[in-house]
């Protein structure tokens, strides 16, 4: 039990590590927002017990590591692993499609001491297990800390591999810490937001799903504002005094001329609610280019996609 302590200290960007039967699995959120995930549905509670963004980071000269996983569930196909030397993106280690367990196995490529950095896949709630990094020692955190919160394109659900996501792009290009919140398929919900995480800036990112909930019916425009609201009114308590960021949705294809008008109404009440309580405001049709070309689905960014989000966010934020 010592040990498995002792390795608790290599995972970063997550809010916990717990210990099952051996194994241990990060979380990005505090018991009580699994849970309260876990109660809307199956799918939810997947994406929010996915390890999006979360890495193992240590310091190693064993010319080989390895270690196996264990998978509970999956919101995409992929499992992928992506493994970086002293802060350099060196391979991306493909198992085989919702592989329930598997066994990772890295050879280093410089011969000396590094900082080796895995990040677990953004598509699977897994566990890690078996762990031979060598006589490896902790990496400390950052001193920033950003916080993402979102839907699935914060989530990074469809970039190739799992430090691709816009997020993750960001933090590093900004030398902080972060931990990404993202769900697939969540909407302002001010009791998504009951973390309270020590975050130097908060960067929202929610919307898209909330258009095509009024586009067909499932939500009113009025609703959608008391929601945007009550979002707003209570993060802005939550974390008093920090920069707080609101992008609004990207460009998607599926957007005819008959949902325009919804799109940018849905648009717009962000904005004005944004503005209404000093939150920065950033143009999410400014982001990224309207081709298809940049996205896996005319909705989803693919990796063009995300690197051109993560490059404009980064060129707006002050």
């Amino acid at each position: 039990m010592e040990k498995k302590k002792e390795f608790v200290k290599l995972f970063h960007h997550c809010m916990q590590v717990e210990c099952v039967n051996e194994i241990l699995y990060p979380h990005r959120f505090s018991k009580e927002m699994l849970d309260f995930y876990s109660n809307i549905d199956e799918g939810k509670q997947i994406r929010a017990y996915s390890t999006a963004g979360i890495t193992m980071e240590f310091i190693t000269d064993k010319p080989e590591i390895s270690f196996r996983y264990k998978s509970k569930g999956f919101c995409r196909d992929k499992v992928a692993f992506d493994i970086y030397e002293n802060d350099i993106f060196m391979k991306t280690i493909e198992e085989p499609e919702r592989s329930e367990t598997g066994f990772v196995c890295y050879k280093k490529q410089n011969i000396n001491r590094v900082k080796i950095t895995i990040f677990l896949p953004h598509c699977v709630w897994l566990g890690i297990t078996d762990i031979d990094f060598g006589n490896w020692l902790p990496i400390d955190n950052l001193e920033r800390t950003i916080l993402f919160l979102g839907d699935s394109i914060t989530q990074g659900m469809t970039v190739s591999s799992p430090s691709q996501a816009y997020p993750v792009l960001i933090a590093r290009a900004m030398n902080c810490d972060y931990i990404n919140q993202g769900v697939g398929g969540y909407v302002f919900c001010q009791d998504s937001i009951k973390d309270s995480i020590c975050a130097d800036r908060v960067i929202v990112a929610y919307g898209t799903n909330d258009f095509y909930m009024i586009k067909n019916g499932k939500m009113t425009v009025y609703d959608f504002q008391k929601n945007v609201e009550a979002y707003f009114s209570k993060i802005k308590i939550l974390y008093y005094g920090t920069k707080i960021t609101v992008i609004t949705p990207i460009w998607r294809a599926d957007c005819k001329e008959k949902d325009k008008e919804i799109f940018l109404k849905v648009k717009e009440i962000i904005e004005k609610c944004a503005n209404d309580k000093a939150i920065n405001v950033i143009d999410g049709l400014t982001l990224i280019g309207h081709e298809e070309r940049f996205y896996v689905d005319g909705i989803h960014p693919n990796d063009w996609g995300a690197n051109m989000m993560a490059l404009n966010i980064l060129r707006t934020l002050s």
